[in-house]
């Protein structure tokens, strides 16, 4: 059992050096920039509920706190912003 926690631990700090994020910061990362790509494909109308389920997250409020972290504005703002443009 010592191996692959050996082995994971290793992988893990080998992808972070290798990529410069981790693995999960990635998949969030990927999951967000899905997000912004739906939101300006259906033009700012789609709801926050369905986005957040399109892009990969179970967790509505959970998806919001991440799309803040990385796009700087909660969701709703930003589809507003694209409506308007």
């Amino acid at each position: 059992m010592k191996c692959k926690k050996n082995s994971y631990e290793y992988l893990r700090r080998l992808f972070k050096k290798e990529v410069g994020i981790s693995a999960t910061q990635l998949v969030k990362k990927m999951k967000i920039d899905n997000a912004v790509k739906l939101i300006n494909m259906h033009k700012g109308i789609i709801s926050v509920e369905k986005l957040s389920i399109e892009s990969g997250f179970i967790d509505q409020e959970y998806f919001s706190r991440i799309f803040k972290t990385y796009i700087g504005i909660p969701p709703l703002k930003y589809i507003v912003n694209v409506r308007s443009v």
